[in-house]
């Protein structure tokens, strides 16, 4: 049977026309249930789930999550060296984190771009380090940053992640696509609520200390003590580890003398040998550990933990042991 090309023509514009319509009413339908998940999600976390002007689509919806110490925005958008609509979970922290860049081996295979730079290992978990690649200016803090909770949050719930990036000091996003299910989207919240949550510096046990904490110019809290005698305690990156350290910002007695004394942990008995510490500072010494303590020939006094300290009596005790150091002349006492 022969058929006249006009015939063909309005044939093929009404199977499109057709499909077209099909396509609009399986969208349409879907935009409900989309919106159930994301109000049965805002939900959970205590949060709001604001409805977008459009029946058609919900990618003007958003979801606001409040934190103790900042805010999660949820919606759909664009982001920098992403192609195309993603779901970006944002989190606005009003503590500051290192900057970063975390991308999938697959998706950085999928996008089909270096992100330049070296590699960091996080270490802990040899199967994380080679299934991510990491990027980022300071590999102390970001070891600090990424627990083992964080990991396998990012590990086992965000399957379709694209990237996670801290690009400004407060500023947290997680990109992923935009047909992510309520799971993953949970885990996304989760893993942005644990790194939030992280006390980078332990700066909870410096304000729990009398003193004043302030914030250095790239963002580090500082603690200083003025009495009796003046004390800095502030983290540092060491050795390419992140620890607390404590100066003292005056000059203990002429007649102090150089040493570098390792003080053992907790319940670690000391080597004891004669030595040059005054001895109002001996009572300090078992509640510092495990740290260095060293007084320079200029007569520079510094102590060093060896690690973040979150015990405030930590803190308080290398404040008292270097204020001894200014309390009295020198006199024979052990370390």
């Amino acid at each position: 049977m022969s058929t006249k090309p006009g015939q063909v023509h309005l044939a093929g514009l009404g199977t499109l026309t057709f499909l077209g319509v099909l396509g609009a009413q399986f969208a349409k339908e879907a935009v409900p249930e989309q919106r159930k998940m994301w109000a049965r999600v805002a939900a959970k976390y205590g949060g709001e789930h604001k409805v977008g002007p459009s029946d058609r689509s919900a990618r003007y919806d958003r979801i606001i999550i409040p934190l103790p110490a900042g805010t999660i925005v949820i919606e759909e958008g664009e982001h920098p060296g992403v192609k195309g609509y993603r779901l970006i979970v944002r989190a606005t922290l009003d503590v500051p984190l290192p900057e970063f860049r975390i991308v999938h081996q697959e998706a950085l295979q999928t996008i089909g771009k270096a992100l330049g730079g070296q590699d960091i290992v996080l270490g802990g978990d040899s199967s994380f380090d080679e299934a991510f690649v990491v990027r980022g200016p300071e590999p102390a803090l970001l070891r600090r940053l990424w627990t083992p909770h964080a990991k396998q949050l990012l590990s086992e719930k965000l399957g379709d992640l694209v990237r996670l990036t801290v690009s400004e000091r407060n500023a947290l996003s997680i990109v992923m696509m935009t047909d992510v299910e309520e799971a993953q989207l949970v885990g996304a919240i989760d893993l942005a609520m644990e790194l939030a949550a992280r006390d980078l510096y332990g700066t909870e046990a410096l304000r729990a200390v009398e003193g004043r904490v302030g914030l250095s110019p790239d963002f580090v809290p500082v603690l200083e003590v003025r009495r009796p005698h003046a004390v800095r305690v502030k983290p540092l990156v060491i050795n390419d580890k992140l620890r607390t350290t404590a100066a003292l910002l005056e000059k203990p007695p002429a007649s102090t003398t150089p040493i570098i004394l390792h003080i053992p942990g907790t319940g670690t008995p000391a080597k004891l040998e004669p030595s040059a510490l005054p001895a109002p500072a001996l009572r300090f010494l078992s509640g510092c550990g495990p740290a260095l303590l060293e007084v320079t020939p200029e007569r520079e006094v510094f102590l060093r933990f060896n690690d973040i300290v979150e015990d405030p009596e930590r803190i308080r005790a290398a404040v008292g042991l270097l204020n001894a150091l200014c309390a009295s002349p020198t006199q024979a006492v052990y370390r």
